[in-house]
């Protein structure tokens, strides 16, 4: 079976703003790992609610300043989401129109 710590149990020295932090209190680490040529390091997160890819973004960039400092190599966080059927394709879509008044879709 596969270990899991909340992403602060992992990231124990990493500093964000509070409403960043909030975001990923509750979220779960399944895997880190890096390439062989240290050019990019993979965080590995599941959450049961969404995040924002602005806060996934901002995130990437605070563990690559402050954790991974190694020259050159980029942070990547991959995000898998466990949701209760409430959330549905349209809904979520009908959800970030309103917020963002446009359709931000990144795949």
């Amino acid at each position: 079976m596969v270990q899991v710590y909340k992403f602060f149990e992992v990231f124990k020295t990493l500093r964000l703003p509070e409403e960043l932090g909030s975001y990923l209190a509750d979220t779960e680490v399944t895997r880190v790992s890096k390439t062989s040529t240290n050019t990019l390091a993979r965080v590995y997160l599941k959450s049961d609610r969404l995040i924002g890819k602005p806060v996934i973004y901002k995130t990437e960039d605070a563990l690559k300043k402050q954790v991974f400092r190694m020259k050159n190599m980029d942070v990547r966080i991959i995000d898998r989401y466990h949701l209760s059927k409430q959330y549905t394709p349209v809904t979520i879509m009908e959800v970030n129109l309103k917020n963002t008044g446009h359709w931000n879709i990144i795949c």
